[in-house]
This record gives structure tokens, C-alpha cells and sequence, in this order.
């Protein structure tokens, strides 16, 4: 998303300035980052679940990621590292410890 808004905030020249720019989606620049992220939380994972579940989980966690960033730029008074932390602990307590 933050490359989407890069990308439309970039300055452009003359009758370019309308376009977007076939192959410089947001989509397209963050899918490394996100099979990187997905990557890096199943190697761990592995470690403290059955396999099987691990994809499950490490979606559920980038999505808890993504909410926590999308909800600190919407929040006016922001959100706190504390209340982003808990949050995910919380989760991870009830999804690794049961």
C-alpha cells in the first residue's frame, strides 16, 4: 500500500502525469516483501507447530501486522508500540500456547 501512495505521489513530467505506470504497482513492489515475511515466519514456526499449520498462522500474522500499520495512520492520537506488542502476543499466546 505505502508503495501504491509512493507511486501516485511521484512526481511525473507533462502528459505523463496522469498514468500510472504499467509494472510499478504497489502489488508488484511488495510481493517480494511479503513472500520474504512469509518466508522468515514459517522457518520459525516450524519450530513450535505442526507444519501443516505454519502457512496458516504466518498469514494470520502479516495480517495482524498490516492491520496494526493501516490502524497507527488512521488513528489520530496514533497507536502506541505497547498496545502493537500486546496485541500480538496476545494473539500469539492463543494461537501457539492454546
Amino acid at each position: 500500500m505505502c508503495f501504491t501512495w509512493a507511486e501516485l505521489k511521484r512526481p511525473h513530467d507533462g502528459a505523463e502525469s496522469d498514468k500510472l505506470h504499467p509494472g510499478t504497482s504497489g502489488a508488484e513492489k511488495s510481493r517480494p516483501l511479503h513472500c520474504r515475511m512469509r518466508s522468515n515466519l514459517v522457518s520459525v514456526l516450524v519450530h513450535l507447530l505442526p507444519r501443516g499449520e505454519c502457512e496458516a498462522v504466518a498469514l494470520s500474522i502479516t495480517a495482524l501486522l498490516n492491520g496494526l500499520w493501516l490502524r497507527a495512520g488512521l488513528q489520530s492520537e496514533g497507536l502506541t508500540r505497547d498496545i502493537a506488542i500486546n496485541q500480538m502476543r496476545e494473539y500469539l499466546k492463543c494461537r501457539i500456547l492454546g
